[in-house]
């Protein structure tokens, strides 16, 4: 089993041991921030290196997101005495955003509780050594796709203590590398027909605010709700719960390729962890569950 894999089993494990139980609002672990667009890098195994489309992309999207996004779900995250994780990926390096150590600052502020976690290329050294300095407990996880990369961030990163290495030039995570929802020529072109366990417990914002199933939705096609930035609440965990009904429903019968577009072309490996999740959510829908699974057996 890969290693990316095993460390997510084990947030996951961690996750629920801190909280009291498991219902509709704790289900939502992990908030995932695209605060940036924007990328130096354009790998070949990355929709970024698809420039075109992107320019066609930050036509419509900031490039950026605005702090006061992540604010406005902060608070609401404070009032639901969150302590998931919020994580700031997505589909740019997020330290090109120069906001980012302010965002850490907002959120380490409301949720002291919360994990907080950067995925990174580590390229821009200044950032990321200003929110090490500057925000307690911050998660940097460095994606590496040359062995000249792990061997500069373990130099000019060796003293920062929360860190972990994603080496994607090996073997066992080369492999979970997948195709962003056929937004890129990337792993088996088959489609799991098992549940993603991404609905169950996690979504994606957009630079614009769009809420989004996942990150695999890279260009922000089908938003299922937004965050409204004039609005005094963000209405984040009420958008979650109830628009993403019909899809974890869809999901529970083991038809991901009847689901809307993203998850009818994904070949993301996510069935694999979070079945935690996914069984929550099957008994809170267990009547409409089984009168769908009898429909289909016997009509």
């Amino acid at each position: 089993m890969s290693t990316i894999i095993k460390h997510k089993m084990q947030q996951i494990k961690s996750y629920l041991a801190s909280i009291s139980s498991l219902n509709k609002d704790t289900s939502l672990m992990q908030i995932n921030f695209c605060v940036s667009r924007i990328c130096k890098r354009f790998c070949m195994f990355c929709p970024q290196s698809n420039k075109h489309k992107n320019k066609e992309v930050l036509e419509t999207k900031p490039a950026f997101m605005d702090y006061r996004i992540v604010s406005r779900i902060a608070v609401e995250a404070y009032r639901k005495n969150f302590k998931g994780i919020f994580a700031f990926n997505g589909m740019g390096e997020p330290t090109e955003n120069e906001q980012l150590p302010y965002m850490c600052q907002i959120i380490r502020m409301y949720c002291p509780s919360a994990k907080i976690q950067i995925v990174t290329n580590g390229d821009n050294e200044k950032v990321i050594k200003e929110i090490n300095r500057k925000v307690k407990g911050v998660l940097f996880i460095f994606s590496e796709y040359t062995i000249e990369d792990t061997r500069r961030n373990k130099e000019i990163y060796k003293d920062i203590k929360y860190k972990e290495f994603r080496r994607f030039y090996e073997k066992e995570n080369i492999q979970l590398l997948n195709s962003r929802s056929k937004n890129i020529n990337v792993g088996t072109e088959e489609i799991p027909c098992q549940c993603c366990s991404k609905p169950f417990y996690t979504t994606s914002i957009d630079t614009d605010g769009s809420l989004l199933i996942c990150n695999n939705d890279w260009y922000g096609t089908n938003p299922y709700g937004k965050i409204n930035i004039e609005e005094t609440s963000s209405k984040l965990w009420i958008q979650w719960k109830e628009r993403l009904e019909n899809l974890r429903m869809i999901m529970l019968l083991d038809e991901r390729i009847g689901c809307e577009y993203p998850c009818s072309s994904c070949n993301d490996a996510s069935h694999t962890y979070g079945k935690q999740f996914v069984r929550f959510w099957k008994l809170k829908y267990a009547k409409k569950y089984i009168c769908e699974k009898a429909r289909r057996l016997f009509f």
